[in-house]
């Protein structure tokens, strides 16, 4: 082996950064997005479920570790409604086709690591695994059947689950794990009716609602007799803070009982 070669192989790596110490008054407050409650999908996830799952006394012990996860779900979200907001700037100018495609890219990516990985987590905080809902057809409906077979009363959110995976489910898990991360031979067509600005939102809203439905109906299968879960009418929600569901208290517990 030649000096110059064996130097090359044999000579020190670069090393890496060293970490910073983390100290209390070495946190600095910055700026998390430029998107707010404004948003629906903020309101209605953030502050909309944790009023629901807090009002729940069967999840008085795991409603905190929820909404640790739904604040993942939450930042996967948040990265594909940036890449959303970045393709309608492209379609005004026009980008070049590979900032186009990485964009769409890197929006399904955010929106199957949402749904599929940090959305599973923050039902399995609440007492259910949804682990079925992402697999194939006769594994779905197996595990589906033992679900309302043991709780009836989940047979609506299973029927829900069932139209999703029709509706939209199986194609971003198509375009996740076909086109993105296992492609093989030569393009794809169905590619192209992914790559629209108006699929782009058509799936984004997809996801965060089919999330916040699932949530919303978990949470009126455990609901005390007392209460009832209603939605809100559009015109009476708060532009600033535009919630979907209130309670509404049917009976007034008798105290002296």
């Amino acid at each position: 082996m030649n000096e110059r070669l064996s130097a090359r192989v044999c000579g020190a790596r670069p090393t890496a950064p060293s970490l910073p110490s983390i100290l209390m008054d070495e946190f600095k407050v910055e700026l998390y997005a430029n998107f707010g409650t404004g948003e629906p999908w903020v309101a209605r996830l953030m502050l909309g479920l944790q009023d629901l799952v807090y009002a729940i006394p069967a999840f008085g012990e795991t409603r905190d570790e929820f909404m640790n996860e739904i604040g993942e779900v939450f930042e996967s979200l948040g990265m594909a409604f940036e890449e959303l907001r970045t393709l309608g700037k492209h379609a005004a100018e026009a980008a070049p086709a590979l900032d186009i495609s990485r964009s769409y890219a890197s929006l399904y990516g955010y929106l199957w690591t949402a749904y599929k990985d940090r959305f599973q987590a923050a039902m399995k905080a609440l007492g259910l695994d949804i682990g079925f809902l992402y697999q194939k057809d006769a594994a779905f409906e197996k595990r589906a059947a033992e679900l309302v077979a043991d709780r009836p009363e989940l047979s609506d959110l299973v029927d829900l689950m069932r139209r999703d995976r029709q509706e939209f489910q199986k194609a971003l898990a198509w375009y996740r794990n076909t086109h993105l991360e296992h492609r093989t031979g030569d393009p794809d067509p169905r590619v192209a009716s992914f790559h629209r600005l108006d699929s782009a939102e058509t799936m984004f809203e997809n996801v965060w609602q089919a999330m916040e439905d699932y949530v919303a109906m978990y949470v009126v299968a455990n609901l005390p007799p007392a209460l009832q879960l209603e939605e809100i009418p559009e015109n009476e929600r708060d532009p600033i803070v535009p919630k979907r569901f209130r309670f509404v208290l049917l009976q007034v517990p008798n105290v002296s009982e």
